[in-house]
């Protein structure tokens, strides 16, 4: 399967499980007692397993060279983060925004290496 087809399978995972994940958080904090503050770990822990799910998902259906398509859906998603934050947001990017993202970056890399490496030994 060409590389842009996969890279769009792993963006649409990621936003798929974005989406799911801030449904079950906005329930959450909207029927419990739990504060928004007690919840950065959990969120910070469910995104970059996503980050990582969405470049699995890539690896797996580009069946190759997973390191360029972790690359890629990585560097695409938080590209259009970026520009959510600052067209969409006004809100200028901060340095501590680097380590989110290098570890959003290097879950989507993991995960496309390993789904490549899961579908190649399956033959």
């Amino acid at each position: 399967m060409g590389i842009g087809k996969a890279i769009g399978v792993g963006l649409s995972v990621i936003w798929a499980l974005i989406i799911f994940s801030s449904f079950l958080f906005t329930v959450l904090l909207k029927n419990t007692n739990i504060t928004e503050e007690s919840l950065s770990i959990p969120l910070l822990i469910v995104s970059i397993s996503i980050m990582f799910a969405g470049g699995f998902a890539a690896g797996l259906k580009g069946k190759e060279q997973g390191w360029l398509l972790g690359v890629l859906t990585g560097a695409f998603l938080i590209f259009i983060l970026f520009l959510i934050q600052f067209l969409g947001l006004n809100s200028p990017f901060q340095k501590a925004q680097l380590l989110y993202y290098g570890g959003f970056f290097l879950a989507c890399v993991l995960g496309a290496i390993i789904g490549v490496n899961i579908t190649t030994r399956q033959k």
